[in-house]
């Protein structure tokens, strides 16, 4: 999929979000540092702008009985 980043780098409740085209995705965060696979281009996820437009895939993961947005890959 192909979006624009409308929030940047997003802590809540110690886990981290992305907001793309209004919709909220969840970075898997392990060790300090994001765990998102990076298809192409040379940022990370804390380099991204907002406005900038990313491809990126997503699935749906059920945690604690809440559904998840989660972000598995992106490229600039």
């Amino acid at each position: 999929m192909k979006g624009h980043i409308t929030k940047t780098l997003i802590d809540r409740g110690g886990r981290k979000y992305l907001e793309i085209s209004g919709s909220e995705y969840k970075i898997p965060w392990r060790y300090g540092r994001s765990m998102c696979k990076i298809t192409s281009g040379i940022l990370t996820v804390h380099e991204l702008q907002m406005g900038q437009e990313v491809d990126f895939e997503y699935e749906t993961k059920i945690w604690e009985g809440d559904l998840y947005l989660v972000l598995k890959s992106f490229g600039t």
